[in-house]
């Protein structure tokens, strides 16, 4: 009979009462606890599991790394270990060896639902909708009363743009837990669509008041909504302070990928070297027909360009694709890589031109006969590449009040990248557009390319006027079926955050909004101003 006095007694005591903190949530008290434990030598798998929980909630990956090892040591065949230790590779931007460590969870037990459920937390918070979909689906057909998982289902097929699947997902979880915290993310989404601004404000605020139910990943999300709630209800400063405080997280959860370069720099080295040295491409057979790459910069109206010109029978579209990626990191990431795009020609021109190709089909895009459209706005920064490999691609460049531009892309949740993450703050984001921009006009003007400026309130305010002329320049005949890209867009599944507006149709109740933010945007417009006046828009 054990009495309180004895060690074995007090160990036990102390590990059930660690398992009961980490049950009801309390992970800072299941950490006092898990210290004091490994304080009076207990060697058990649990304190270290829940010290590293705690230490992951509060960003130390690494130290949380450690305890989750030590964890595994002493319980190697439990899959919950292995699990909080992917997570936590997972939040620190290691993705492909969060993935190998929930291989590892699942090799022990296949059919333990919370491992599919925390590979789609992980998934999901890298933007990889589709497979976290995959993860949460294969959580609920092994939990069926999982509402948690039923809620990241909802909250993945709804960054999908999947509403069937987010709104099913939603009420199975709403059924099973009426208080599923995550579940204020659609819902208040759609009641922002809705107009119902303050009922969207009641249900964001409840879910910031309880941070530590709220995935890491959400709490900006759920922040910028709440500014959108607030921006319709005319609280203007109030909005700009969310949405400050949704890129503030955003910034501090990206993490810059090994070897990637410092973009703003590497635009402007792109820069002066187009302007001092000849970029002339071959003028040879390109491979596959007509061509046309879709430019500009985020949020200035390529989307809805694109759309458009899908509905065309003669033209077929690439959209957000990264078939250049890797022949840019060759040939643009930093001086000697200029000088080699500078000096290519002959068989290594055609078999980097083949590359793109190859690149295209991979996609599923079948070129013959039509002409492609290659859709990616900052594509714009690799226009000497595309002049080089291509000098006979047509340009379609499109434009947007810059005040409106740059306002939008600080406004919405663009996927952190080692290009967007420059458009976290106001400032930032305008001294990118301002080098992107440059590098537009100087290519524009040095290298041997036809391009067409398109301004997105033209296309707006004349559709069938611009968009005949948009044919013109691509070689094809007008199509009746253009008009009518709106039914065809409800269709088709758009990758960019502005699908949904697009899908909407053309409307220009958009471009007026920079307006209402003009106090908070005032030391930018000094900036701006000369792109403001080249483009044709109105000072104020």
């Amino acid at each position: 009979m054990s009495v309180d006095g004895d060690p074995h007694s007090r160990e036990q005591r102390l590990i059930g009462e660690i398992a009961q903190a980490m049950r009801s949530g309390d992970i800072a008290r299941a950490s006092q606890l898990a210290d004091l434990a490994l304080a009076q030598g207990v060697s058990h798998a649990l304190p270290y599991q829940a010290r590293a929980v705690r230490l992951d909630t509060l960003g130390r990956g690494d130290e949380a790394l450690r305890n989750f090892e030590m964890a595994r040591t002493l319980a190697p065949g439990d899959p919950m270990v292995v699990n909080g230790a992917a997570l936590c590779l997972g939040r620190m931007g290691r993705l492909a060896e969060s993935m190998a460590a929930f291989d590892d969870a699942l090799a022990l037990d296949p059919n333990f639902a919370t491992t599919h459920f925390h590979r789609g937390m992980v998934l999901e918070m890298h933007g990889e909708f589709g497979a976290a979909c995959g993860a949460y689906r294969r959580a609920v057909e092994l939990a069926p009363g999982y509402a948690a998982a039923w809620a990241g289902l909802a909250t993945a097929a709804h960054s999908r743009q999947a509403w069937k699947e987010a709104g099913m997902a939603a009420a199975r979880s709403l059924a099973l837990d009426p208080r599923q915290p995550r579940l204020a993310i659609p819902l208040a989404f759609a009641k922002i669509q809705e107009g119902a601004f303050k009922a969207a404000e009641k249900l964001l605020r409840e879910l910031l008041s309880q941070p530590t139910s709220v995935p890491r990943h959400l709490h900006g999300i759920a922040l910028g909504l709440l500014a959108d709630a607030l921006d319709g209800q005319g609280k203007f400063g109030e909005a700009f302070v969310c949405y400050t405080a949704q890129n503030r997280e955003r910034r501090a959860g990206y993490i810059r990928p090994p070897g990637a370069p410092d973009m703003a720099a590497l635009v402007r080295g792109l820069t002066a070297f187009v302007e001092r040295t000849p970029m002339m491409g071959a003028a040879d057979a390109q491979g596959a027909g007509p061509h046309a790459f879709l430019l500009g910069f985020p949020r200035s109206g390529t989307t809805l360009l694109e759309q458009v010109l899908a509905a065309h029978p003669d033209v077929v579209t690439l959209e957000e694709s990264d078939v250049l990626d890797a022949i840019a990191e060759e040939f643009l990431c930093d001086p000697p890589g200029f000088d080699r795009l500078a000096a290519l020609d002959g068989d290594e021109l055609l078999r980097v031109r083949e590359q793109y190709w190859r690149n295209v089909r991979a996609h599923g895009v079948g070129p013959e006969g039509k002409v492609l459209v290659d859709k990616l706005p900052l594509n714009t920064i690799k226009l000497p590449l595309i002049a080089k490999l291509f000098p006979q691609a047509r340009i379609l460049f499109c434009v947007r009040d810059p005040r409106a531009v740059v306002f939008s892309c600080f406004r919405r949740a663009l996927p952190v990248n080692a290009s967007t993450v420059e458009l976290l703050t106001l400032e930032g984001a305008a001294k990118f557009y301002d080098r992107v921009m440059t590098l537009g006009e100087v290519c524009r003007s040095t290298l041997p390319l036809a391009f067409h400026v398109q301004r997105l309130e033209d296309l707006v305010q004349d559709f069938e006027g611009q968009t005949r002329k948009l044919c013109a320049f691509l070689g094809i005949e007008w199509a009746d079926g253009l008009r009518d890209f709106v039914r065809l867009a409800q269709d088709r599944h758009i990758r960019s955050i502005s699908a949904s507006q697009v899908r909407r149709g053309l409307y220009g109740d958009g471009a007026q909004e920079w307006k209402r933010y003009a106090h908070q945007l005032a030391p930018i417009l000094p900036l701006l101003r000369p792109w403001v006046e080249l483009f044709g828009y109105e000072s104020v």
